[in-house]
């Protein structure tokens, strides 16, 4: 996927379930200077309990699946 992205300035990020990044990848160097300063790095929670309502939260079938 990122091949695909490459010189688009984008960036692709993973999250646990609690919301916490764990692995960042971006296109440009000005874009990840900006995502450093916006705290888009890795072990920073983006958890809707902690950003609000721009949070990441998971989905109702996947809070469904870890209660049972």
């Amino acid at each position: 996927m990122a091949e695909l992205l490459v010189g688009d300035s984008s960036c692709l990020a993973l999250a646990d379930a609690g919301g916490s990044v764990i692995w960042r990848w971006v296109s440009e160097p000005m874009l990840r200077d900006t995502l450093d300063d916006l705290s888009v790095v890795e072990g920073f929670n983006f958890g809707e309990e902690f950003v609000g309502t721009n949070g990441l939260i998971r989905s109702p079938a996947a809070r469904w699946a870890r209660s049972t």
